[in-house]
């Protein structure tokens, strides 16, 4: 009995996934009935309760009574009940409102309330009409409206109508009920998204105890107060402390993690003058923040705070616009699966945590702890697993149940920089909680391959590999083919802020489970959003930026958009993101613009015509501004950038390149940002010859103190490991990034350009990214071995000595104060000297010992003193680090006397003999092992002919 009552289970569930259900006229009648019963009971004071003695949500009575019917055998989830009822409802209102004037809809519509099944058997008749005519109706009858567009307040999907419709209600409260309120109604609108439990907020929080046994309790209001109290505080955070009182205040947070898992006045900020940018650009780099101090650098005068007049908050609120509904027109139907396996997760470890954690860079967010913070609570082995216990059950709890989102509202919110983009215009800049994005980079580690399968290969910011440069030639490669008439590029405004939340969450469970329910838990709330100066505002719509699930969320909610754009007009098209691009005939172009500018709305989406361009070839020029000549989008024949590089003609290209040449001069430590010009961009080496002037004549005298002939210009270029600095010459590697970057992109380019949704293989991909790596590094080995044979003896000696291994380590770490790593100018221009050969200025004439003071002198003279010096800092340094892991570890031992031994050639005999290092443990237990340091300067007259392994030999003998 029990194997037939899973089997009907199991063949229950296949029909309910796969053959769908024919709704009859009784079932219409049934669904419905059993919703105003369920809301009925669920208002009432006798409320249905489960076995733990919570009340029953409507939904869960409204499945109670469709079993109860006799409906159990269909297999159908109560949210396929609310759905189905959702329907109906829906298209009870647009036949009454086709047949009706507007004074009898309003009775009828009371009488539909009273009866709850009048209409039903008419309105099943209409819901069986062709799907793609309901989504025309529902576009019709529901008017697309800018996201900017006043609407009613709604922080929750799942709100009731009879608080959206009042406006006498202030805002603040608004918020506040909205978040409490029950989903009694949430099946009264498409794209609704599942219950979750409502969580009773306890007056009384209790942390720890007292050293007599007491507890110590707090007032829930008290630790509300001073959270949104100190979120508007200056950054002042101390970092967690080490030892007992570290571990114990990461315990008793995690404590609190897991009883969750179950179950403008205030302007604190001070205002002061902007330091010297030098001085702030150092302590950047010393601490370790690279990319912060680059982008420090790279801020234009324009740049800073905004204040916070009233204009400008006017414009951060008009970018963070009130929440829109779902539309019918714009959701996917298809099977819906909530029941993620914890298994799928079972990965996420303390190590993952860990690991994501020491990735994780950036300021932090409401709380105030930044990256570091984060990176020393959860990757020091100082606090052993206390640690990662902080993030391991929560982001498995996160990915497969739904919470309350009040629970979790510290998580998601964030801190909104206003900053100056000139003309007072602000740029709304994010800093999300740094907890959130270690999460969210544990899921994406387990989640990207269906994030990347879910998004195809016209959506290319999922996490594919070379997206963007894949777009890029793709699209040019449309573009220059014969039948191609024009390109057009298309800005969408303020897309990621304006992104229909409710759309794109439902449709997230169609296209993608593994992450719908993260996703969800996140971003089905209203998030608050602290503005620097004291103000608040809240962000209902978008995604969150910095979280590392936003980028996958947009790419998976434009899904259905670029289908049916696909399906309407022959335009071939590419999105990375917000950025569309589509090429083809004039004609077919203006269809897939169309298209877009009609469904776009609904999904969130808003094309800026005035920043649109049509890139057309020059003798169809004419035909594109005829054709869009109602439109205020741009026709150009010259060219305009696209995704970082650029479509259009050669002297435009040149106009382009020039740009950012004389510019990186400045920012040459953004090297990746030429690096990409480079693989995106064909035939401009002669156009970044600007550039290599300003690397050779501006930045490496500057570093060196040393102007470079054009061989040590060519070493220099060479990669650290082969000898070199890295300084590469652009005019040399163009060629050689662009051939990597089109082979490695090629069989992503081909789905591209036959506009197919299904990405390459992955092991076509892996071989030819490898055999692309094989190729340039071989590339390299030759030039740097041409190099050798053209120099003169010394650079020949100091690139061997430079190449050799753990000799350009220093070189390559970051230079963090904290473990004594940097170094000041002279000191990293004399090492620089030093492994290249250069001569060194204002050094002394004379040694202590009467000859002539030069660099290889001061190596061999015993008297000067630098030989001891060098030895004795390299025994110190290994000493140190034995007395790590062996016991007894002593400086220069005095050995045993000989007493009549035949020892080896090469071993010292003198009386009083002695070792440099003594260490007990290191071969076998409780054994001793002596080790010599031996310090040699390969350049001295002795060794100057001999090759460096023979030096090596020679003195391990």
């Amino acid at each position: 009995m029990a194997d037939e009552s899973r089997g009907e289970k199991s063949a229950a569930t296949k029909m309910s996934r796969k053959a769908k259900v024919k709704w009859t006229d009784k079932m219409n009648v049934d669904v419905l009935e059993c919703k105003r019963k369920a809301q009925e009971l669920t208002s009432s004071d006798r409320a249905p309760v489960n076995e733990n003695g919570r009340k029953k949500g409507y939904i869960e009575v409204m499945k109670d009574l469709w079993n109860a019917n006799r409906y159990e055998h269909l297999g159908l989830k109560a949210q396929n009940l609310r759905d189905q009822a959702s329907r109906l409802e829906k298209n009870q209102e647009r036949s009454i409102d086709i047949s009706s004037s507007n004074s009898t809809t309003t009775e009828i519509q009371e009488s539909i309330i009273e009866s709850g099944t009048q209409l039903a058997p008419n309105t099943n008749n209409f819901y069986n009409k062709d799907l793609s005519n309901i989504d025309k109706q529902a576009s019709e009858s529901d008017e697309s409206e800018h996201a900017n567009s006043q609407q009613p307040t709604r922080n929750d999907l799942h709100i009731s109508s009879a608080i959206d419709n009042n406006s006498e209600i202030p805002r603040e409260v608004q918020y506040s009920g909205q978040t409490k309120q029950n989903e009694q109604d949430n099946g009264s609108e498409p794209g609704c998204l599942p219950e979750h439990n409502i969580v009773n907020n306890p007056s009384m929080i209790t942390w720890n105890t007292r050293n007599d046994g007491s507890a110590i309790v707090t007032p829930t209001s008290v630790v509300t107060d001073a959270y949104n109290e100190i979120v508007k505080w200056k950054k002042n955070v101390f970092l967690v402390p080490y030892g007992k009182i570290g571990r114990e205040f990461i315990d008793q947070v995690t404590s609190h993690i897991n009883d969750w898992n179950a179950g403008s006045e205030n302007h604190h900020l001070k205002t002061s003058d902007s330091p010297e940018r030098s001085k702030v650009f150092a302590k950047l780099v010393l601490e370790g923040q690279i990319n912060s101090a680059l982008r420090f650098l790279g801020e234009t005068s324009t740049g800073g705070v905004l204040d916070l007049t009233d204009d400008v908050m006017d414009q951060l609120k008009a970018k963070h616009p009130d929440p829109q509904p779902a539309k019918l027109g714009s959701l996917l139907f298809g099977p819906i699966d909530d029941e993620v396996p914890e298994s799928v997760y079972s990965e996420i470890n303390g190590e993952m945590v860990r690991q994501a954690a020491l990735r994780t860079k950036g300021s932090g967010g409401p709380c105030g702890v930044d990256a570091n913070g984060f990176r020393r609570i959860l990757a020091c082995k100082s606090f052993k697993q206390s640690a990662t216990k902080l993030c391991d059950a929560m982001t498995k709890s996160l990915c497969t149940k739904y919470f309350d989102p009040e629970t979790i509202e510290p998580l998601v919110a964030s801190r909104l920089i206003p900053l100056d983009k000139g003309e007072g215009a602000p740029r709304p800049i994010g800093a999300g909680e740094v907890v959130r994005r270690i999460i969210g980079k544990c899921v994406m580690n387990v989640a990207k391959g269906d994030v990347v399968d879910a998004s195809s290969s016209l959506q290319l910011c999922a996490g594919q590999n070379s997206g963007s440069e894949a777009a890029i030639h793709g699209m040019r490669t449309i573009f220059e083919a014969d039948d191609t008439d024009a390109v057009i590029l298309i800005d969408a405004s303020n897309a990621f802020n304006v992104l229909n939340r409710a759309t794109a969450l439902h449709n997230i469970r169609v296209l993608c489970p593994i992450i719908a329910i993260y996703a969800i838990n996140t971003y089905r709330n209203s998030a608050r959003l602290f503005i620097t100066g004291g103000k608040e505002i809240i962000s209902a719509e978008g995604t969150t930026q910095g979280d590392p699930l936003a980028m996958a969320t947009y790419a998976l909610s434009m899904q259905p958009l670029i289908t049916s754009s696909q399906a309407a007009s022959s335009t071939k098209q590419c999105w990375f993101a917000d950025d569309a691009c589509g090429a083809g005939s004039i004609l077919e172009i203006k269809k897939w613009w169309d298209n877009i500018n009609t469904l776009g709305p609904s999904f969130g989406y808003f094309p800026n015509a005035k920043k649109c361009w049509i890139i057309s070839k020059a003798d169809k020029e004419a035909s594109a501004r005829e054709v869009f000549s109602g439109t205020a989008v741009n026709v150009t024949v010259q060219g305009q950038k696209h995704l970082g590089a650029f479509i259009g003609s050669r002297d435009y290209l040149e106009e382009y390149v020039n740009e950012k040449a004389c510019n990186a001069a400045y920012t040459f430590g953004l090297k990746h940002r030429y690096t990409y010009f480079l693989r995106t961009l064909s035939d401009i080496q002669d156009l970044l010859e600007p550039l290599e002037n300003a690397i050779s004549n501006v930045l490496i005298p500057a570093i060196t103190d040393h102007r470079c002939s054009p061989l040590e210009r060519d070493v220099l270029a060479l990669p650290v490991r082969l000898g070199g600095l890295s300084m590469t010459n652009p005019c040399l590697e163009a060629d050689i990034e662009l051939s990597s970057s089109v082979k490695a992109t090629a069989p992503l380019v081909q789905q591209i350009v036959v506009q197919s949704h299904q990405l390459p293989d992955d092991s076509v991909v892996k071989s030819l990214q490898q055999a692309v790596k094989s190729e340039r590094a071989e590339v390299l080995k030759e030039r740097a071995d041409g190099i050798r044979d053209e120099a003169p003896r010394n650079i020949h000696r100091a690139l061997a000595l430079a190449a050799e291994k753990g000799s350009s380590v220093w070189l390559t770490v970051l230079p963090l104060r904290e473990m004594g790593y940097n170094l000041n100018k002279g000191e990293f221009r004399d090492a620089i000297k030093l492994r290249y050969d250069w001569p060194i200025n204002d050094i002394p004439t004379t040694c202590m010992c009467g000859d002539k003071f030069t660099v290889n002198h001061a190596m061999i003279c015993k008297r000067g003193g630098f030989i001891s010096q060098r030895h004795n800092e390299l025994r110190d340094l290994e000493a140190d680090l034995l007395d790590m892991v062996c016991n007894d570890v002593k400086i220069e031992p005095v050995l045993q006397d000989i007493t009549g031994e035949r020892l080896g050639r090469g071993s010292n005999t003198a009386p009083d003999a002695r070792l440099d290092i003594h260490a007990r443990g290191f071969w076998e237990p409780q054994r001793a092992a002596f080790f010599d340091v031996r310090v040699c300067h390969p350049n001295a007259g002795s060794y100057r002919d001999l090759e460096l392994h023979q030096i090596y030999r020679n003195h391990e003998n």
